[in-house]
C-alpha cells in the first residue's frame, strides 16, 4: 500500500510539472468537458437537471455559488429551474442574493448555505482576475465557492467557433478566447443541425461555463 501511495504521489508531481511546462511553452490549458454537447429541450428543463446532476459533488462542497447570468427572461428562468432541481436533490432551500452595491460582506456572511449569488454575465468568473466585489465580499469569507457563467453561442457564419491568432498565443485562456476555443472543440459533435445544443466546461478549478446554443 505504501508503494501504491508513493506512485500516486509521484504521478501527481509529474502532472503538475508537465502543466507548468506547457504554460511556459505557451500552450494554453483547455477547459475540461463535464457535459458533452447534448440536445437542449425547448423549455431547457433537461439543462437544469443535467447541470445539477453533473455538478452534484461541486455544489455539495461549497457554501456559495455565484452565477454570471444575463438579464434575459429565459436565462433567469433557467436559474430558477436549477434551484428547483437543487432543492429536490439536496433537500435544502436555496437562498438568493442579487449582487449590487448594497450587498456587502456582512450581507454575504448572513446568507446561509446554500447561497446563490446572481451577478452580471462577465462578473462571476476569475479568468480576467478577481474583481473587487468578489475579493472584498465573497473570497474574504474564506469559505468554498464556485462560479457558473451562462454563455450563449452560435456556430456557422458568423459563429463563435473562430479562434483568433491572439487566442492561439495565450498561455492561459481569457474569457474572450475560452468561448471560441471551447465551441470549436465541440462543434463536430453537434450532429443535428435542426436542434439546439448545450454543454458544460470547467476551467481554473472553481470556474464553470454552461454553453447554450442560440
Amino acid at each position: 500500500m505504501k508503494k501504491v501511495g508513493w506512485l500516486i504521489g509521484l504521478g501527481l508531481i509529474i502532472i503538475t510539472v508537465c502543466m507548468g511546462y506547457l504554460i511556459k511553452q505557451g500552450i494554453s490549458l483547455r477547459s475540461a468537458p463535464l457535459i458533452q454537447p447534448s440536445v437542449m429541450d425547448a423549455d431547457r428543463a433537461n439543462v437544469a437537471t443535467s447541470v445539477i446532476q453533473r455538478m452534484h459533488q461541486n455544489f455539495e462542497d461549497v457554501d456559495y455559488a455565484i452565477f454570471g447570468v444575463a438579464e434575459k427572461a429565459e436565462d433567469q428562468q433557467l436559474i430558477r429551474m436549477m434551484a428547483e432541481e437543487y432543492e429536490k436533490v439536496f433537500k435544502a432551500p436555496v437562498q438568493f442574493l442579487v449582487q449590487n452595491d448594497s450587498v456587502t460582506a456582512d450581507v454575504v456572511a448572513a446568507c446561509t448555505r446554500p447561497c446563490w449569488i446572481l451577478t452580471g454575465f462577465e462578473k462571476a468568473h476569475t479568468l480576467a482576475g478577481v474583481n473587487t466585489w468578489m475579493q472584498d465580499n465573497l473570497i474574504s469569507q474564506q469559505k468554498p465557492f464556485l462560479s457558473l457563467t451562462i454563455v450563449d453561442f452560435q456556430v456557422g457564419e458568423p459563429g463563435d467557433d473562430v479562434v483568433s491568432d491572439e487566442c492561439h498565443q495565450q498561455k492561459r485562456l481569457s474569457f474572450d478566447c475560452l468561448v471560441p476555443v471551447s465551441v470549436r472543440e465541440i462543434k463536430r459533435r453537434m450532429k443535428k443541425p435542426d436542434q439546439k445544443y448545450f454543454f458544460l466546461r470547467q476551467y481554473n478549478g472553481e470556474d464553470f461555463f454552461l454553453f447554450l446554443q442560440k
